[in-house]
């Protein structure tokens, strides 16, 4: 197993970048290829302690970065370090690539060159989100594909079943389609639709859910497009980055309340690790033909090491194998779904 990681992109300097790396090395044993400018990579490597047999640098001069139209990098920037990760993957050198960048450039340099697996349409980001009981919880697609027709909706909600199976364990996971309300008749015509078609799917489909329950658990698989699903997950964390930030400012106000606070500092360091990104440190791009791992921009060391862990169990679960095995199954592979209705002229517009 060797696993390439973009070291050069991010908000924050590739020596933050390059420490989670070394980090996971020293950590879980993991071979890994630094990704991007090589003087900067050894010279900070000079300053911390590693198995150097676990680590190579590959070289790449460019950076793709937050501010930078995806798919105009990628054909102006050759040399983009996430562009290098991604061909790595291609050409086999790696078994999965992690970068905590663009992620319109690591989705762009992910399909164009590796290319989707068998039978997918389009690929899915899918984002693992704490629960109030704890329950495990995928949610997809969170940006990858914004406008998306049945069959995508389908697909999403297979790929995600896959992970949670894998991942956590779950034999029967269950599944929700996000949408306004929870009777079968709401919601616009494709919703509906694709509520029919999960429902002859034997997938333990639960019927649809509203945003407002998705973090009581009620379901381990929630389905919906790229826009929804990107507007979701970016109102959750600010919504818990605003608590935190709204308990902190209360318990400064009286000295009482930072007495109370200390009583409880065990319980509130919990609550914000649970709400935290940082025990999973990265998304699967699930659908394209390597395991792609998309981390957040604001990503440090801890959320590189656990994303470099979360890439070794998706490598070790083999879940793409899993994903194009059961999509075969289901018959929702893109060249052998029939022409149904919800391929109808209302729908494609």
């Amino acid at each position: 197993m060797k696993i390439a990681v973009d070291v050069m992109s991010g908000d924050f300097p590739p020596e933050i970048l390059i420490e989670g790396a070394v980090n996971a090395i020293n950590e879980y044993k993991i071979p890994l290829v630094l990704v991007g400018k090589e003087e900067r990579i050894k010279k900070h490597l000079k300053n911390l302690k590693f198995d150097s047999s676990l680590l190579e640098i590959y070289n790449a001069d460019e950076v793709i970065t937050m501010n930078d139209d995806p798919v105009r990098a990628f054909k102006t920037k050759p040399d983009a370090s996430v562009v290098r990760c991604a061909e790595l993957a291609r050409n086999g050198k790696v078994d999965a690539f992690f970068s905590p960048g663009n992620t319109g450039a690591t989705l762009t340099a992910a399909l164009m060159m590796t290319g989707r697996l068998k039978g997918i349409e389009r690929p899915a980001i899918a984002s693992v989100i704490p629960t109030i009981n704890n329950t495990p919880l995928v949610v997809l697609d969170m940006g990858a594909t914004l406008e998306c027709k049945p069959l995508n909706y389908l697909q999403f909600a297979i790929m995600g079943r896959v992970m949670v199976q894998n991942l956590f364990g779950i034999e029967h996971p269950k599944i929700g389609l996000l949408n306004v309300g929870e009777e079968p008749y709401k919601g616009p015509p494709v919703l509906k639709k694709v509520f029919d078609e999960l429902k002859r799917l034997d997938i333990n489909f639960q019927g649809n859910i509203e945003s407002k329950e998705i973090l009581e658990g009620k379901v381990n698989v929630v389905v919906t497009d790229g826009f929804t699903g990107n507007i979701f997950l970016k109102s959750v964390e600010g919504t818990f980055k605003s608590l935190l930030k709204l308990t902190k400012r209360e318990i400064n106000k009286s000295i009482f309340f930072q007495t109370g606070a200390l009583l409880m500092k065990t319980a509130l360091d919990n609550i914000k690790k649970i709400l935290s990104s940082e025990e999973y440190g990265a998304a699967p791009l699930l659908g394209v033909n390597s395991v792609c791992m998309i981390g957040h921009g604001n990503s440090r060391q801890t959320d590189i090491k656990n994303g470099i862990k979360m890439t070794v169990k998706f490598i070790q679960n083999r879940i793409n194998e899993s994903i194009v095995e059961e999509i075969r199954r289901t018959h929702l592979a893109k060249f052998q779904y029939p022409s149904l209705h919800i391929y109808s002229s209302e729908t494609e517009a």
